[in-house]
């Protein structure tokens, strides 16, 4: 509702009425990757984290947010399994509602890993987040 003392403009520019309509809208991302198809989520988009670590004496990989690309971890560790011939263990994100699966790979394949994601889906360096 219009205030006592407030005159509403009558007049206004497309661009500040673009603006002002920007400002509340909220922001979607949709990602499409090649023989997947289109993924839509809230919010700006997310890379795919590759995290190098020990465990013990083995070097490991782990890998999240793979979902968010469309991609099922199970059918991509029975792929990579075969591809880079290593064990493959995948497991729940920490949380409590937390859809998200972690993909951990035997060794340091993250070069091997960016090769394979570009060659299959499509999915460039750029959009791989190394730690």
């Amino acid at each position: 509702g219009q205030k006592k003392d407030q005159k509403w403009p009558e007049e206004v520019d497309a661009e500040q009425v673009e603006e002002k309509l920007e400002d509340r809208l909220q922001r979607y991302t949709t990602i499409d990757v090649a023989g997947v198809g289109p993924t839509t989520r809230k919010g700006p988009p997310l890379n795919i984290a590759i995290s190098l670590s020990r465990k013990g004496a083995h070097n490991v990989t782990r890998i999240c947010n793979l979902e968010a690309y469309g991609l099922d971890p199970e059918a991509l560790g029975d792929e990579l399994k075969r591809k880079l011939n290593c064990t493959v263990y995948i497991e729940e994100m920490p949380g409590k509602n937390v859809k998200e699966k972690m993909l951990q790979l035997q060794g340091h394949v993250d070069q091997e890993l960016g090769q394979f994601l570009e060659q299959r889906y499509g999915i460039t360096k750029k959009f791989l987040e190394v730690k």
